[in-house]
């Protein structure tokens, strides 16, 4: 039979100051290998009954996070948040939790807690505040500016050498409809895109 050897010790050293790093492959890898290792253990104990193993999982109870979910810039390449709102949000972490890492375990967010115990859910660790908020309800705004439409229907019978100039502030009140959000391209009558920080 031939023996595979396996380097399975992980590099825990802390992370370097500012923006989380995202795992290198060889991380992953050697993560996918312990946990594979882990499983098969766990399996061929349960064989024998009178194990500490098989004991053990029989009296194994809840598991949970006991850090904080902490944003993986990596994971959100096209993430604008001027157009789309802040990353760092309550909303988005319940939403998207695959795309934060536990500050306690250095796990996806969305991976089975590292601690036994009772803990809050990722619903419950980051609900939505009783009082305004900046995620969810701060009052929203548009960061871009209102550019003309030209192709929307309002102005399809308007003839600037009669009517004049479509692009003037007074235009942009009188006519929304008929301009476009820079950060969103929602159009002028559309509420705000972002929260107001």
């Amino acid at each position: 039979m031939n023996a595979q050897v396996v380097d399975l010790t992980l590099d825990d050293s802390p992370p370097r100051a500012g923006r989380h790093q995202a795992p290198s492959p060889e991380h992953r890898e050697q993560k996918k290998q312990r946990q594979q290792l882990e499983q098969y253990i766990e399996l061929d104990s349960s064989d024998d009954p009178g194990s500490e193993d098989s004991q053990h999982d029989s009296n194994e109870g809840p598991m949970h996070h006991p850090g904080v979910l902490e944003v993986n810039y990596d994971n959100w390449p096209d993430h604008d948040e001027r157009c789309h709102g802040v990353i760092d949000s309550n909303a988005l972490r319940r939403e998207y939790p695959e795309n934060y890492v536990w500050s306690c375990c250095n796990s996806d967010g969305d991976t089975e807690g590292c601690t036994k115990g009772e803990g809050p859910s990722i619903d419950e660790k980051y609900a939505t505040s009783e009082g305004p908020s900046e995620d969810e309800d701060a009052e929203m705004w548009h960061p871009g500016e209102l550019e003309v439409e030209y192709d929307d229907p309002t102005w399809d019978d308007w003839d600037e050498d009669c009517h004049g100039q479509i692009d003037t502030k007074t235009h942009r009140r009188e006519y929304p409809e008929g301009f476009r959000w820079s950060c969103c391209n929602d159009d002028g009558t559309a509420e705000g895109c972002t929260p107001r920080r």
